[in-house]
């Protein structure tokens, strides 16, 4: 045997001999690893015909029919590996996901940050090219990091929608398993769960093997500052990747720029440290950033169709008037907040910590008269000394991370923590201020949501945002009143709510986990869903509602996209419907006016010169830091003339939406890589059930049969010794090659790459020596394989799949689409003429065209071969 032939071995496939060490050794670089070579025997190799040979042997209908199922199976490799196009996931694929997954998977390693808009389904993304990704052998262990509320969702949801079974980590799994981070296999964790306490579990982590693949939720919580600050995500990643265990990386994050060009850099350079950070020239990474960056928009989401997916949301903002009582309270609760902040400039440095405690307590006053009450009751007992013990859990996270805690619970914690005075003689004002609160009996913000839904939405599922666990049980109380007792659910950070009043008077706890508060809605089991902030991220919504209402508003307008997003994404049938309830001779409100004005002013500043200015506002959005929009809206102290408001909010939120801010979010725009409809015609339109073809030829070449069961729609079939490994039945008695699941139908019943079965036969159609197929007419077919090398001589990325097509009458030859080519292939037969004059070598001109494409591909060094052939008559 001599270097570049091709050779076939037992257990690795078909491979090429890179180097001869000795009479007995050589190194062989096999298809199904074609980045390392391995020592080999030449007693276990077998040579593979040159195709030469191939065309000139006589024509043997069994053997060809195998050489069938080899090329075959070669195709739906190339088609799966480079779009995911044949996972065995039961989600409706879509083109944007796909070109998200063919752009990752075209390069090994890969390093990404998608930044895909709320909505468009990163889950999907991340699976897609998982299962990619480990239907090919090159990765074997993967890390999924995401928020301690997301790890059970990412556990669930793989294996529910790609049948990927993934170690959900706790604080437990390491006292009962000490190898855990060695065995472990796919896992998914969160950074502030393995930071909870001092045993040096991020050491255990950096100690195991390395990760083939960290794919990390919510990247926004990776964030570094000039002055050296990181957040716990960032330090942990950052101390994996030093420590050599992160070949490849995928960070998912809506909102990628959170303002500073310092924090975006840091972000880009955990992908590609040598291409991007802080200190680099900002035009050279803006220049590479399409090759690492994604993001996609709703206004690009289509179908296979080209039809456009995401329906219409319209707003309806609707006003109230308080009670007098409620107007009573208010003014005296703006009267004490003055007062703070006008104490708090007297302070000094402690003015800080005053002014963090008035703007929580603002920020709840403008929710409900409840919700207050009960923060200022803690209040008072906090000074009189009757307040327990409270986890100082907020030393913990950084500004990012606590946007997802309850409001009550920060005030709670600061409050007893440090009881600093917010003014003299303080208790006596939380007493005038809880005296005022119990002449109100019914509140007017609560009762008007009430009548919106009876007026508006009598007979529609509901889903409904507070900030605060006091408002959302004052509201859940209301529904109950006019719906029954099980008509609403909850969602908090708790996942309970103490003392709800019942229609009977009974003051009940709840207590109801996440997952199941979302099923029970999404399955039409309750007509109302309310949800703090806990609900903001990472649930799916929109299966029976498409009404949304805004109890309270926060602070930042980033919130509200994330709120919306519950309901507005894919799948959604209905035009959204989004509710606001305002007073507007709230303070709050006003100051919501002004800010919504300048909204719209960048908006229209981008409308001139971007195609998708919705989704550049949301960059813009998201540049903003929560402490900004905190600090425009605790402004209580201006003066009544309109003329001294305006100039006061233009000077406060001067940096807002400008110039900068503007360049930097076009900059990322034009930079970043996305789907457009140029684009839908390179998807192969092919899915699942475009596998039964080679899964029957498959079957049949090791004397097996693919039975059909019309009555279920479902195949069942005994497997052959061939492609029997550990965890293959002996018998498969239900096999669907759809997407579409029916009653009773699970998961596990779809068939296709990335289920064992699935890949046992690809691979065993790999070992197929013959490559040659001889069919009727006098069209040829030559399949040629193009990758990318590098200076070492391996090979990375998937390989570049085109097919030749020659016609022996006119002697003209041009490239078939891989999709075409496939259906093609579908319903060949080889051909029974033993007598035919076929080829007898490749036409010189097909060589010169597979040349050309080489060429176009724009590869560095690329390393082309021809991979079948099938073959008609010659015409000669």
């Amino acid at each position: 045997m001599q270097q570049g032939d091709i050779v076939i071995h037992k257990e690795f496939g078909r491979g090429k001999i890179e180097a001869v060490l000795t009479d007995s050794q050589v190194v062989v670089r096999f298809d199904s690893d074609r980045q390392n070579g391995k020592f080999i025997s030449i007693s276990e190799l077998a040579p593979v015909a040159s195709f030469s040979d191939q065309l000139s042997a006589s024509v043997d209908n069994e053997i060809e029919k195998k050489a069938l199922v080899h090329i075959q199976g070669e195709v739906v490799k190339f088609i799966n590996n480079s779009w995911g196009l044949f996972s065995s996931s039961s989600i409706e694929l879509l083109p944007h996901q796909l070109w998200v997954c063919k752009q990752v998977l075209s390069r090994w390693p890969i390093g990404y940050v998608i930044a895909d808009d709320v909505g468009l389904g990163k889950t999907i993304e991340a699976g897609l090219i998982m299962t990619s990704l480990f239907s090919t052998g090159k990765v074997r262990r993967i890390l999924i990091l995401a928020p301690a509320k997301l790890v059970g969702q990412w556990q669930e949801r793989m294996k529910s929608m790609f049948n990927l079974g993934f170690f959900a980590y706790s604080t437990e799994v390491e006292k009962t398993n000490p190898d855990f981070w060695t065995s472990a296999t796919f896992v998914v964790a969160s950074a502030s769960t393995m930071q909870a306490d001092s045993h040096g579990r991020f050491d255990h982590l950096c100690d195991a093997p390395a990760w083939d693949l960290v794919v990390v939720d919510e990247a926004h919580h990776m964030n570094a500052e000039e002055q050296g600050n990181k957040t716990l995500q960032f330090k942990l990643f950052e101390m994996l990747q030093e420590n050599g265990k992160i070949v490849s990386s995928l960070l998912f994050t809506g909102t990628p720029h959170r303002g500073k060009n310092y924090g975006f850099w840091s972000l880009m350079s955990l992908v590609a440290p040598g291409v991007f950070g802080p200190g680099k020239d900002e035009a050279s990474q803006y220049s590479h950033l399409k090759d690492y960056f994604i993001r996609n928009n709703k206004k690009n989401v289509v179908d296979m169709k080209g039809k456009i997916l995401f329906t219409k949301m319209t707003q309806h903002p609707y006003t109230f008037t308080y009670s007098p009582e409620e107007k009573e309270f208010y003014d005296a609760m703006t009267a004490f907040i003055s007062a703070g902040y006008m104490y708090a400039k007297t302070l000094g440095n402690a003015g800080s910590a005053v002014g963090l405690l008035l703007s929580c307590l603002q920020k709840i006053a403008s929710s409900s008269i409840a919700a207050i009450s009960s923060a200022l009751k803690n209040r008072k007992e906090a000074l009189e000394g009757k307040a327990t013990a409270y986890k100082n859990f907020l030393s913990n996270y950084g500004e990012d991370e606590r946007e997802g805690f309850d409001d009550e619970a920060t005030i709670s914690v600061q409050t007893l923590a440090e009881p600093l005075k917010l003014m003299e003689n303080e208790i006596d004002h939380i007493n005038l201020l809880l005296e005022k609160a119990t002449k109100v009996t019914s509140e007017t913000r609560i009762n008007r949501i009430v009548e919106i839904i009876k007026e508006k939405y009598p007979n529609d599922q509901v889903l409904l945002f507070t900030e605060y666990k006091r408002t959302q049980s004052l509201m859940m109380t209301e529904l109950m009143k006019v719906w029954g007792d099980n008509s609403v659910t909850i969602i908090n950070g708790d996942e309970s709510l103490k003392d709800v009043v019942y229609p009977d008077g009974c003051s009940r706890d709840i207590s109801i986990s996440r997952n199941d508060a979302c099923e029970k809605f999404n399955n039409g089991e309750v007509r109302f869903l309310i949800s703090t902030e806990a609900a903001g991220e990472g649930i799916d919504l929109q299966k029976n509602c498409h009404v949304l209402i805004h109890i309270d508003l926060p602070w930042n307008p980033m919130r509200l996209h994330q709120r919306v997003g519950r309901v507005h994404r894919l799948g959604q049938t209905h035009d959204v419907e989004v509710v606001s309830v305002r007073n507007p001779d709230n303070i709050e409100s006003k100051i919501w006016g002004y800010l919504e004005e300048k909204i719209d002013q960048i908006q229209k500043m981008l409308s001139e010169s971007m195609d998708d200015p919705d989704d550049m506002m949301q960059i813009v959005l998201g540049m903003q830091s929560s402490q900004f929009f905190t600090d425009v809206m605790e402004k209580t102290d201006f003066a009544e003339a309109k003329q001294s408001v305006d100039k006061w909010f233009d000077k406060t939120t001067g940096k807002f939406g400008g110039e900068s801010a503007v360049d930097t979010a076009t900059k990322l725009g034009l930079n970043a890589s996305k789907f457009n409809l140029s684009g839908l015609d390179d998807i192969p339109k092919l899915d699942l059930p475009n596998l039964v073809s080679f899964m029957k030829r498959a079957l049949e070449v090791r004397g097996k049969r693919l039975m059909y069961e019309e009555a279920d729609d479902t195949y069942r079939f005994n497997i052959p010794n061939e492609w029997r490994t550990f965890g293959v039945r002996a018998v498969v008695n239900k096999a669907v090659f759809r997407r579409q699941l029916n009653d009773g139908e699970k998961q596990s019943d779809i068939i296709g790459v990335g289920s064992k079965v699935v890949n046992n036969a690809l691979e065993d159609a790999s070992r197929f020596e013959n490559s040659v197929v001889h069919i009727s007419g006098t069209n040829s077919y030559f399949v040629y394989s193009v990758m990318e090398s590098s200076s070492r001589g391996n090979e990375s990325g998937n390989p570049q799949l085109f097919v030749v097509n020659y016609d022996a009458n006119s002697q003209a030859v041009k490239e078939m689409s891989i999709d075409g080519f496939y259906q093609f292939l579908e319903n060949v037969k080889s051909s029974q003429d033993t007598n035919a004059g076929y080829l007898k070598n490749v036409p010189e001109i097909v060589q010169e065209l597979a040349e050309q494409k080489k060429v176009s591909l724009n590869m560095t060094s690329p390393n082309m071969r021809l991979e079948g052939i099938l073959c008609g008559a010659s015409c000669a």
